[in-house]
């Protein structure tokens, strides 16, 4: 694994943290102004939008990462790491605690002015499972978070 592999999956890792945490900020911060996050947008101030409003629609929503490493695609950016993992969330219209497995890749570029990886692309890479509905709730490790959303 060169360097630059590295720095990408700790990137990779960390923006996953921060999901968790429901850290918009520090989310914001791993973007590039020029991001693309489809379905949420093309732009940074447009990605962190969705962002929001997806922490609004599943304020209880919790990512188990499962698997990362490099991925093997052509891309102009600078590298590229693919990670899988589970999403837990409670249903609004229900109150289940429900799951999906999916798995996506994020192109990263190193901004050598801030001394930073940067995302420029996200590509879902692994269809979503079916929703999975989960009487025993969130994973043990999730189960006494409290989730700070919304702030």
């Amino acid at each position: 694994m060169t360097i630059e592999s590295d720095i990408f999956i700790r990137a990779t890792r960390t923006y996953c943290q921060l999901s968790n945490e429901h850290d918009l900020d520090g989310i914001a911060s791993l973007f590039a102004p020029d991001i693309s996050y489809p379905p949420l947008g093309e732009d940074r101030s447009t990605v962190m939008a969705g962002q929001a409003a997806f922490r609004l629609k599943y304020p209880k929503v919790w990512w188990d990462l499962l698997d990362i490493r490099p991925a093997e695609i052509e891309t102009d950016a600078d590298g590229a790491v693919f990670y899988t993992f589970d999403r837990w969330w409670t249903d609004s219209n229900t109150g289940d605690v429900c799951r999906i497995h999916a798995g996506q890749t994020i192109q990263w570029r190193l901004d050598v002015a801030a001394n930073k990886p940067q995302a420029t692309k996200f590509i879902y890479t692994l269809p979503s499972s079916e929703v999975q509905v989960c009487p025993s709730g969130y994973p043990d490790h999730a189960r006494s978070r409290s989730f700070p959303w919304p702030c």
